[in-house]
C-alpha cells in the first residue's frame, strides 16, 4: 500500500493560530525591511538558517526569509521575499511582493486588535500599495491611495472572499474592494453669487475648510480617474487583460 502526504493537513496544521499579511510593495526586501524597522519601532533580522532555496529547470533561486520575536508575547513574526529574479516563492501569489507571517503562541492566534493596528501602520509605509489580508479560507484586502508626499488621501471599502483558489480569491475581493469606488461623486464646492437688478447686494461667503488633497474618482472608459477639488486629473488607471492589474498613468 503506497503512502501519501496529506499536505492540506500539513499547511492546515502551519497555518494554524497563524495571521497572514500579502503585501505589494514594489522595492529590494532589505530597503523594505528597513522601513518597518525604523517607522514601526522592530526589530527584524535576515535568518539565513531559514533561507528559501528553490530549483527550476536547473537553477537555483534563493528567497530571504526575516524574522523577529515580541518582548511581551510569544508571537513570532516572519516575512518572506516572494520575488526573485522572476521566480516566485508562491506562484499562486505572483501579485505580492512579500508575505508577512504571524505565528502565535501559547496555542492562540494573535489578537485582532494587535493585527489590525499593524494593518493600519504597514499602510502608512513608504512604497506600499496594497496590504492584502489572508487566512485559510479568507482573502480580504483594501485599496490605498497615497499622494506624491506619501500621505494616504483614500482608503477603499474593506473586499473579501472565501474561495480556495487564491487567484480567483483576489480577482473577487479587489472587485468588491473597488466598488467603494464607484460611490464617490465629484461635487462643485463653490459658492455662487447672486446679483439682483437696481439693489446693491453684497454676498458674503461663510469661511470654508476644503481639504486640498481630497481625491474624487471619476468612471472613464476602460477604468477610472481620479481628480482633485480643482478640478484637475492627478491619477487615470486602466483596466489590463488581467483583471487583478491595473495601469497607473499619472497626470501633468
Amino acid at each position: 500500500m503506497k503512502l501519501k502526504i496529506d499536505n492540506e493537513s500539513i499547511a492546515e496544521e502551519f497555518f494554524e493560530n497563524s495571521f497572514l499579511m500579502g503585501i505589494v510593495a514594489p522595492i529590494k526586501d532589505y530597503t523594505f525591511i528597513w522601513h518597518v524597522n525604523q517607522k514601526l519601532g522592530l526589530k527584524f533580522r535576515i535568518n539565513n538558517n531559514l533561507e528559501i532555496q528553490l530549483k527550476k529547470k536547473n537553477r537555483n533561486y534563493f528567497f530571504s526569509v526575516y524574522e523577529f520575536f515580541e518582548q511581551h508575547s510569544s508571537n513570532v513574526h516572519y516575512l518572506y521575499n516572494n520575488q526573485n529574479d522572476g521566480e516566485y516563492l508562491l506562484p499562486e501569489f505572483k501579485h505580492l511582493d512579500f508575505l508577512w507571517l504571524i505565528k502565535g503562541g501559547d496555542e492562540e492566534p494573535p489578537a485582532k486588535e494587535d493585527t489590525s493596528l499593524l494593518l493600519q501602520s504597514i499602510r502608512l509605509l513608504h512604497s506600499v500599495q496594497l496590504v492584502n489580508e489572508s487566512g485559510m479560507f479568507l482573502t480580504k484586502l483594501h485599496i490605498v491611495f497615497k499622494n506624491c508626499d506619501n500621505v494616504v488621501v483614500y482608503k477603499s471599502n474593506s473586499g473579501s472572499s472565501k474561495t480556495k483558489e487564491r487567484k480567483v480569491a483576489f480577482k473577487e475581493a479587489l472587485e468588491e474592494a473597488l466598488k467603494s469606488l464607484k460611490t464617490l461623486q465629484y461635487k462643485y464646492s463653490g459658492n455662487p453669487t447672486i446679483n439682483a437688478i437696481g439693489t446693491n447686494v453684497e454676498t458674503i461667503k461663510p469661511n470654508e475648510i476644503v481639504n486640498q488633497n481630497s481625491l474624487f474618482a471619476q468612471p472613464i472608459a476602460n477604468g477610472f480617474q481620479l481628480v482633485d477639488t480643482t478640478p484637475k486629473v492627478i491619477l487615470k488607471m486602466f483596466k489590463t487583460s488581467q483583471s487583478d492589474i491595473f495601469i497607473a498613468n499619472r497626470e501633468g
